[in-house]
């Protein structure tokens, strides 16, 4: 959803490291954006095979206590397979909006607009004689992902004394995805919100330690409909009745804390901890000669 021309960094954290992310199971990846100290502004474009046409305008607005970014972009190719049409377009904003010596209150949004069609995957013989073919039901349905996406975040970073400082965010994000396949239609809309405060600080000035908690929740309601594609006249996907709906209300709550201690020149022994607690409920919505079926977990 992020364009990368918007990325200043990349982190990857693997195995129990990143406990301080989640439950450390496969690691975490950490995106930063780009960064830079003056003033300025950027017209794109990058032309490539397939009808590759991106075009992308940036700006940068600074002063001694705050910076804005904004970045607009504009993606789309024709795809070498068959049914592999990608278009993307989106708008970032990031910066802080103020800083001091002791604090500062930083800030990013994301909207992202984007259809890309799906050519699936092709058995050994087709892939063969014509690599560039889709799978002939995906063809003959035209199935696509279209979905709209909406991410925003404000976070709070305070110095509280020479060895200790604190970074507070809250964040929500908004996605809604529409989805033609060729053996049903899925229409999917999430809305997630949370909060993450974290400490981190120094023992002895060589002692490096973190620790916090976050919690989030998604809010999720998904249905499936037939898909009429194969009556359509060769016109691709036909939305028909509806075979299923659900309703999901996730909760997430993450505890977690971490100690980096220098052993000798280059050697470090660090360790994390990490409590995590998930909840959620389903229901499943059926049509009326099925039961309706409720669940809950925790």
């Amino acid at each position: 959803d992020i364009d990368l021309e918007n990325i200043g960094q990349v982190e990857v954290i693997r195995g129990p490291l990143s406990s301080i992310y989640g439950a450390g199971l496969g690691g975490a990846i950490l995106i930063n954006p780009e960064k830079t100290n003056s003033n300025f502004a950027s017209i794109s474009t990058t032309h490539g095979s397939f009808g590759l046409l991106k075009n992308t305008v940036s700006a940068r607005i600074t002063s001694e206590k705050s910076n804005f970014n904004v970045s607009y972009h504009n993606l789309k190719t024709d795809g070498w397979r068959q049914n592999s049409s990608y278009k993307r377009e989106g708008v970032t904003l990031s910066g802080e909006l103020f800083k001091t010596e002791n604090s500062r209150l930083h800030f990013l949004g994301n909207f992202t607009d984007l259809k890309v069609f799906i050519p699936s995957s092709i058995d050994r013989a087709t892939f063969k004689n014509n690599p560039r073919a889709a799978a002939g039901n995906w063809l003959a349905s035209r199935g696509y992902k279209d979905y709209r996406s909406v991410l925003g975040g404000l976070g709070y970073t305070f110095k509280i004394s020479n060895s200790i400082e604190n970074s507070t965010s809250i964040f929500a994000n908004y996605k809604d995805n529409y989805e033609p396949r060729p053996f049903d239609i899925l229409s999917q809309y999430t809305f997630s919100y949370g909060v993450r405060s974290q400490f981190t600080g120094k023992i002895l000035q060589k002692i490096d330690w973190n620790a916090g908690v976050e919690f989030f929740q998604d809010d999720y309601s998904g249905r499936n409909f037939q898909n009429l594609y194969q009556q359509n006249d060769g016109q691709g996907s036909s939305q028909g009745n509806l075979l299923a709906n659900q309703e999901q209300n996730r909760q997430f709550v993450n505890a977690f804390a971490q100690v980096k201690i220098p052993i000798v020149d280059k050697f470090d022994l660090q360790a994390g901890l990490n409590y995590n607690y998930t909840k959620f409920s389903l229901q499943g919505i059926f049509p009326q000669e099925s039961p309706q079926q409720n669940y809950n977990y925790n």
